[in-house]
């Protein structure tokens, strides 16, 4: 029974993720007024990966380090996190870089990291060093190979990338 749930849920969650790559990547309209909309979420899990320094990915389904209680990360911590990537609108999680903070909310994956597209929210108290654009990304999402951000306020980012 238990094995049962598990994989309708694991459906449910290819189902959602593969979706979300119909549509193509949000609008930056659309990922600003979802960042303020849902501040509160993001700000706890900025918390949170401040506080658990050593995991550097969650995502739907995965974590690095793979086992994320080798850096003192509980399974019901995770739990969490994805909980959070829900309401915030971030269904495949985050990276963490050095120096703190500096997170990548990934708010739209397409293909491979190899050869794919993302859209994302980027917190960081230092600029993207390349790749900054003063109008919207909308206009990138033309197929090209590019890797641009934007600044939206404060210490957000969006950031694009096409391989």
């Amino acid at each position: 029974m238990r094995a049962a749930a598990f994989a309708v849920l694991a459906l449910l969650g290819m189902a959602f993720a593969w979706s979300c790559t119909l549509d193509g990547p949000p609008s930056d309209a659309a990922m600003i007024h979802n960042l303020d909309a849902n501040r509160g979420a993001f700000d706890a899990l900025l918390a949170m990966i401040r506080e658990d320094r050593g995991l550097e990915r969650v995502d739907d389904d995965w974590t690095r380090p793979d086992d994320p209680m080798a850096v003192g990360v509980s399974f019901k911590r995770i739990a969490a996190y994805r909980l959070l990537f829900q309401k915030a609108g971030i269904p495949r999680g985050f990276y963490s870089f050095e120096p703190y903070p500096r997170v990548l909310f990934v708010a739209y994956a397409s293909g491979s990291y190899i050869r794919g597209a993302a859209k994302s929210y980027y917190y960081a108290s230092d600029p993207p060093t390349e790749g900054l654009v003063d109008g919207p990304l909308d206009a990138y999402h033309d197929g090209r190979k590019v890797n641009v951000a934007r600044h939206i306020g404060g210490n957000w980012y969006l950031l694009w990338r096409r391989d």
